[in-house]
């Protein structure tokens, strides 16, 4: 599923490590990046259903976060710090960049992000989920 996935080596004497790749998200038609909260062993079985059960829901979840990514930049550097310049913030200018999958554990919310780059400016916005509820937005730059 993940296909060509590369370990990034964990900080610290805990720290647990994450892997990188890219991948098709067919809902798209595009490829993104995956990054995968997991140890030297790989992402587990759970990592990748949910990563499935993300894409089948995908164009779903659009409508729960679209205006919640638009309105990132104005979150982020207040209304007025633009001032004449305001750019036309519009979801087609939004292109999904990366998906991260955090380390999953039976019982407890799956953590989760989709970042977005904005292609005008080239800044990248993510979004937090908990599950499948989003949580936080933010400017990753």
């Amino acid at each position: 599923m993940f296909g060509l996935i590369r370990f990034r080596r964990s900080f610290g004497f805990f720290g647990q490590g994450s892997w990188e790749g890219q991948v098709d998200f067919h809902s798209l038609g595009k490829r993104v990046i995956i990054y995968l909260v997991a140890g030297r062993r790989g992402p587990s079985e759970a990592q990748r259903n949910f990563y499935g059960d993300i894409e089948s829901r995908y164009s779903s979840l659009i409508e729960q976060f679209r205006d919640v990514i638009v309105d990132a930049p104005l979150s982020y550097f207040g209304p007025n710090f633009f001032g004449a310049l305001m750019p036309d913030l519009a979801w087609k200018d939004f292109e999904l960049h990366s998906v991260t999958i955090c380390k999953t554990q039976a019982g407890q919310a799956v953590q989760w992000a989709l970042s977005y780059l904005y292609v005008p400016t080239s800044e990248t916005y993510s979004i937090y989920f908990e599950d499948w509820t989003p949580v936080d937005a933010k400017l990753d730059d």
